[in-house]
């Protein structure tokens, strides 16, 4: 089976697991909800009527909104005509140095007075940035340093976003941008099936730093896992909401319970 890959490089990505992955998912999933979505691997690849993807960053959701919103000819004229403006290349640290600082100083978008959309301008710099990262600083400034003979828009970014786009705006794919406790339990239908791949607890990354997620978050999700599980009626053959939680969130219980 051929899986669509993110053309976001993102830390702790699941792509190269989801043939493990998706097997264990339910044949005739209604709606599909990914509470820490991530680079989207998941998401984009699940087979479901409806895919609510979730993440709490919001720059990674406002990306994702914005290539959902245009044609794939457009982005990716905007993506090199921002990489000729700046002329970003493989080695050219001042060329990212200066599109970083035009980013930070709030120059695109409407508001700005440069003519590029930030979300795709935000893109480019992952792009360009040391192993596709992004990270913003306490003032939220975009302060990952340039991925000097490593880090590049190319052809396999291309070829990703292609695909991805072609999901994400052929599927019914919502984007939200929301902490993980207000996923509504009680709005959940049959054959809805929620999928959590949260943050590591005894790991720190771009995505957890500054304490991102903490052992408070971490009893949360169990608080919510718990009441998920509830819903079920063990007195009968079925789910009164078939929800599974597999070994991503198992990981979890496994955190609090080793440490």
């Amino acid at each position: 089976m051929t899986y669509i890959k993110s053309p976001m490089n993102y830390t702790g990505g699941k792509y190269k697991l989801l043939p493990q992955i998706q097997p264990l998912f339910p044949t005739d999933i209604n709606m599909f909800v990914d509470l820490f979505t991530g680079g989207g691997n998941i998401a984009v690849n699940v087979n479901a009527n409806k895919i609510i993807a979730n993440d709490n960053e919001k720059h990674v959701i406002d990306i994702y909104k914005t290539f959902q919103s245009m044609a794939i000819e457009e982005i990716i004229n905007e993506i090199e005509l921002l990489i000729k403006t700046y002329d970003l290349t493989i080695d050219n640290t001042e060329g990212f140095n200066n599109l970083r600082n035009d980013y930070n100083k709030g120059a695109f978008g409407f508001g700005g007075s440069i003519p590029f959309l930030s979300q795709i301008a935000l893109f480019v710099l992952i792009c360009y940035s040391f192993n596709h990262q992004f990270r913003f600083n306490s003032k939220g400034e975009f302060n990952m340093p340039f991925g000097k003979n490593r880090s590049q828009w190319n052809d396999n970014i291309k070829k990703n976003l292609t695909k991805f786009h072609k999901v994400i705006t052929g599927k019914d794919i919502i984007f939200t941008n929301k902490d993980f406790r207000e996923l509504k339990v009680d709005k959940l239908k049959p054959n809805d099936f929620v999928y959590c791949d949260p943050p590591y607890l005894i790991t720190c990354a771009t995505y957890n730093e500054k304490d991102g997620w903490n052992e408070q978050c971490e009893k949360d999700l169990l608080n919510l896992l718990d009441n998920l599980n509830s819903q079920r009626d063990f007195h009968k053959l079925h789910w009164k909401i078939p929800i599974s939680i597999i070994w991503c969130c198992v990981f979890v219980f496994f955190e609090l319970t080793l440490y």
